[in-house]
């Protein structure tokens, strides 16, 4: 491992490609609901999904996700905020 310390910029890039990475990898794709713990059987989490969502616009606006994967994490969101008011 290299004992080079990285530049502010890199530490930052990789800290909003992880975050972006996290919250892509631990939503539900049915509903957009995220979980804030890596855990098995953990509960969603309304703060990680608020969060993701301020998040997303950022995300696209820097090149860590495309508007098209944002897109997608919306529609579910809504989709499954829709469902739930028919019931």
């Amino acid at each position: 491992m290299s004992s080079r310390k990285l530049s502010a910029d890199v530490e930052l890039e990789l800290l909003q490609h992880g975050a972006v990475s996290y919250v892509l990898h631990e939503t539900n794709s049915a509903n957009g609901l995220v979980i804030d713990k890596l855990a098995m059987d953990w509960p969603v989490s309304m703060a990680a999904t608020g969060l993701a969502s301020a998040a997303y616009p950022a995300a696209v606006e820097r090149g860590v996700m495309t508007r098209g994967e944002r897109s997608e994490c919306r529609l579910s969101r809504q989709r499954n905020r829709t469902s739930r008011r028919t019931l």
